[in-house]
Order: C-alpha cells, then sequence, then structure tokens
C-alpha cells in the first residue's frame, strides 16, 4: 500500500500536465498514510531544504528563489493561499527556478518548493512569505516611505459586511491596493485621513494591502478596521 500511495504522491508532484491546477488543502490519498494535507507528502524525509533569493524568509516581486537541492533535481514550486489553504502549482522541472510576480504578492499567498530526489524520496522547502507580516484588526496597518510594502491582515469572517480603510499619503502621491476578501485601487493619490468603507467579497478572512510608494521622500501610513 505504501508503495502505490507514493506513486500517487509523485504523480501530483511531479506529472507535467499539472501545473496551473488548485489543489485543496485537505487533499489525500487513499490508506490515508500520507496525511490531510498534500503537502506533508515530503514526511517521508523530514527534511527541509533552503530557498534562495529571499531575505529573511520574505519574497518580493522579481525575486527569484531556487531551492539547494543536488543539480538536477526535478523541482515543483507550489503558493498557497491564506484565505483557502489551497496549493496552485506555478512551476516545474529539473533544477526550476521561481520568479515572484506582482499578483502573487498581492494576493496573500505563501510559496514553497517540493522536490523528487534520484532515490525518489519527496523533500520540501522552507516556507517563504509574500508579505510583511500578518496583522489583526482593528488599527492593524503600516507606515513607511519609499518602496513596494505587502501585508495581510485578518478583517475577520464577517459576510456580508465591509470594513474602514483609512490612508494617508501626504502631498506626494502613493497608491493603495486591497486584494483577497476584498477589491479596491486607490490609484496614486495624495491627501491626509481619508477614510473609505470597502465591501468585503467573500466570507475569507484576509485582505492583503499593498503599498506602491515609487517617489524619494514619500511617506505614508494606513490602519484596516474590522468587517461587520
Amino acid at each position: 500500500m505504501a508503495g502505490n500511495l507514493l506513486q500517487q504522491a509523485l504523480s501530483f508532484v511531479i506529472d507535467p500536465g499539472t501545473v496551473g491546477t488548485t489543489v485543496q488543502a485537505n487533499t489525500s490519498f487513499t490508506g490515508g498514510d500520507i496525511g490531510s494535507d498534500v503537502l506533508s507528502i515530503p514526511s517521508f524525509d523530514q527534511t527541509n531544504g533552503v530557498i534562495t533569493g529571499d531575505t529573511n524568509g520574505q519574497a518580493e516581486a522579481g525575486d527569484t528563489l531556487a531551492f539547494t537541492v543536488p543539480a538536477g533535481t526535478d523541482i515543483v514550486w507550489f503558493k498557497q493561499s491564506l484565505n483557502s489553504g489551497n496549493y496552485t502549482k506555478l512551476a516545474q522541472g529539473a533544477g526550476a527556478t521561481l520568479t515572484i510576480t506582482e499578483a502573487m504578492t498581492q494576493e496573500g499567498n505563501r510559496i514553497v518548493a517540493v522536490a523528487r530526489l534520484a532515490d525518489n524520496t519527496l523533500i520540501k522547502s522552507e516556507v517563504i512569505d509574500l508579505f510583511d507580516e500578518i496583522d489583526d484588526c482593528p488599527g492593524g496597518g503600516a507606515s513607511g516611505g519609499q518602496g513596494t510594502f505587502t501585508r495581510v491582515i485578518d478583517v475577520g469572517s464577517a459576510y456580508p459586511a465591509s470594513f474602514n480603510f483609512v490612508w494617508t499619503a501626504y502631498t506626494i502621491q502613493d497608491r493603495f491596493v486591497i486584494s483577497g476578501a476584498a477589491t479596491y485601487d486607490t490609484g496614486f493619490v495624495s491627501g491626509s485621513n481619508v477614510s473609505v468603507s470597502v465591501a468585503k467579497t467573500s466570507a475569507d478572512r484576509y485582505i492583503t494591502v499593498t503599498v506602491y510608494a515609487p517617489t524619494g521622500g514619500t511617506a505614508w501610513n494606513y490602519s484596516v478596521g474590522c468587517a461587520s
């Protein structure tokens, strides 16, 4: 039975026809030997690898990530949605790397790689966050200067519901983009303590707030209320 389970696991992880496929977090293989989480498959080896190309466990748009395994090893890259818990296969191949896109950083994702070694052992990488941190409402928010910044905020599961979003960009224009459980985009704006009510689009708990502040000397801040 264990051999059959391993072959099913390998078929999912390595099958080249499934790039872009989303798999529910509770996917399991018949018999339960592997566990409820599809990415617990790598527990066959109990070894976590290191991803290079990120900074302190967090990656940004434009970063190229590489999984440090022997040359020529089959590697598959996944993103995991914080809201659904589901995994989507992004890229795969011998020595495959992954370049982080702007869209990935706005979705509230984590990135993980799975590799198949020469003896068919499966190992998984460390987990890389595509956001600065997760905050709770009310008051979850951030402030800063020039650059691009992404943060995930738990606004609660209430739905239908809305939450207050208060932003300040002062005189130099910045842009605030909300995605995930709600959608909102200020475009490049200036102003102080501008309050808007943002409607949730689902019962998911997490929104992702990305701030685009490309101009030197800029300053900005925002805060987020709880959905009700």
